[in-house]
């Protein structure tokens, strides 16, 4: 199980890096656009659990400031789905600032802790 959720860790930062990119505007708009729309549906099945895996395990490992960061994406996207069912689009420069603070929380998370995500120790 950790090493499913340690590659869908991985796919989160990919699925990011795709939404930043398609998201600045490509040329061909259309591709670009079934391409977008993938990778946010990958991002949302696979940032939830990692997310919250990560949040637990943080905070079973004592470690206050993961815990208290990858709360703060639980949180947001718990916010984003109560104001998509109640039918209120969210500004785009928010969703971008989300996927930017969680790609950098990602990457910082998985610079750090590799070692142990990679051999199951985390």
């Amino acid at each position: 199980m950790k090493k499913i959720l340690f590659n869908l860790g991985l796919i989160v930062i990919l699925a990011i890096n795709v939404i930043l990119i398609l998201g600045g505007g490509v040329e061909n708009a259309e591709k670009a656009n079934k391409a977008f729309e993938l990778a946010v549906f990958i991002l949302e099945i696979t940032i939830i659990p990692t997310a919250i895996y990560y949040f637990i395990r943080s905070i079973l490992n004592k470690n206050i400031i993961f815990s208290c960061l990858f709360g703060v994406i639980n949180i947001c996207y718990i916010v984003a789905w109560i104001l998509y069912f109640a039918g209120i689009e969210m500004p785009k420069v928010l969703l971008y600032i989300f996927d930017v603070y969680a790609l950098n929380l990602y990457l910082i998370f998985y610079i750090i802790y590799w070692k142990k995500l990679s051999t199951n120790q985390y």
